[in-house]
């Protein structure tokens, strides 16, 4: 999704797990910090379906570029790997990507399942972050 703001401003908002619940209808509640090897906690609300609450461990971090975590359900048979990228395409433009890649034995099978709702989930939460950090970045930029 692009951005009209810096990564830096959609980094900001991203690395503030505790904030997410303001702005991301897809996380109703998010605790812990983007550290690898930190678990994070949280409740996700897919649309149509029940609110879950899971953790899950930072694998990867790049500051302004790159988170990844990954949680495990059912005894390891099912594995979400969540990430969210965000890549420069100008000064002050970015575009910012975020997916799932469900594994483990069970993966297939509710990836058929809830696949759609999934991914309006998540394109519900690059539409949030896309409005709020352009809000953000035109308060700053017209306070200039």
């Amino acid at each position: 999704m692009a951005v009209a703001a810096p990564a830096e401003v959609a980094w900001e908002l991203i690395a503030d797990l505790q904030s997410w619940r303001q702005w991301n209808p897809l996380y109703a509640q998010t605790v812990g910090s983007f550290i690898v090897g930190e678990t994070i906690r949280m409740t996700v609300t897919v649309p149509g379906s029940r609110p879950m609450r899971f953790g899950a461990k930072v694998t990867d971090v790049i500051p302004t570029e790159w988170v990844e975590y990954q949680g495990e359900a059912v005894g390891g048979l099912l594995r979400g790997t969540r990430y969210i990228g965000i890549e420069r395409s100008g000064a002050h433009d970015c575009v910012v990507s975020n997916g799932e890649i469900i594994g483990g034995l069970l993966g297939p099978v509710i990836a058929r399942g809830t696949r759609d709702r999934v991914l309006s989930g998540l394109q519900m939460m690059s539409e949030a972050l896309q409005k709020v950090a352009e809000a953000r970045w035109q308060g700053r930029s017209a306070g200039r």
